[in-house]
């Protein structure tokens, strides 16, 4: 039995960082054994300067695999990562 894919991208939820493009990239996978958690603050980087956070929620619908969270402290961001 293969380990599930975790990913984790902590930092701003913008456009030109990728993380849409992340995204798309995580519900392509062949895959379906993975989770992905972003954290951090949102931006309006997102076509038509929309919410970042909103167009992945649009994105990945009722998709529970993708978790977008606010920023957290450093220490529990450290435990997340742990």
């Amino acid at each position: 039995t293969r380990e599930p894919l975790l990913i984790l991208y902590a930092g701003r939820l913008q456009r030109a960082k990728g993380v849409l493009s992340l995204v798309e990239a995580c519900c392509g996978l062949d895959r379906d054994d993975w989770a992905l958690t972003l954290i951090g603050p949102d931006t309006d980087t997102a076509p038509l300067s929309q919410s970042v956070k909103t167009t992945i929620e649009v994105m990945c619908a009722d998709d529970n695999r993708v978790e977008v969270l606010s920023p957290l402290a450093r220490d529990q961001l450290r435990s997340r990562l742990g």
